[in-house]
């Protein structure tokens, strides 16, 4: 008798992901970002896209505000380790974005979102 084994997807069943942006790209410091756009996934697919304007949750502030948003992983530039820890208690996971372009950033992600992705430190956020 042959054993069946269920499939289990690659990609990430659901998940919210939030961007940083300036002029159109992804912000070089997500903490500084006032403008944030975030985007439901399910299976691999966007199903819905927002724009938010965030004045008032800033750096460490801004974990507490994305995560009661729903948010758990957000595609950044650049983070200093503190902050990146700071998300991590959280539970919302940082990754480097492959792009400062947000679609083929996003894209590359979501082509394989268990890739572990380094960051690059920004040495004045240490």
């Amino acid at each position: 008798v042959e054993e069946v084994h269920p499939q289990v997807e690659a990609d990430f069943t659901t998940m919210m992901i939030a961007v940083g942006i300036e002029n159109d790209q992804i912000a070089q410091h997500f903490g500084k970002a006032e403008n944030l756009r975030l985007f439901d996934v399910s299976k691999g697919k966007i199903i819905q896209t927002r724009d938010v304007m965030d004045t008032i949750h800033l750096k460490h502030e801004r974990a507490a505000y994305l995560k009661s948003l729903g948010v758990d992983h957000i595609l950044v530039q650049h983070m200093g380790k503190s902050m990146y820890n700071h998300f991590l208690r959280y539970g919302i996971q940082a990754v480097q974005a492959q792009s400062t372009n947000i679609n083929e950033a996003l894209r590359l992600f979501l082509e394989d979102p268990a890739v572990k992705r380094e960051l690059n430190p920004c040495q004045s956020c240490q």
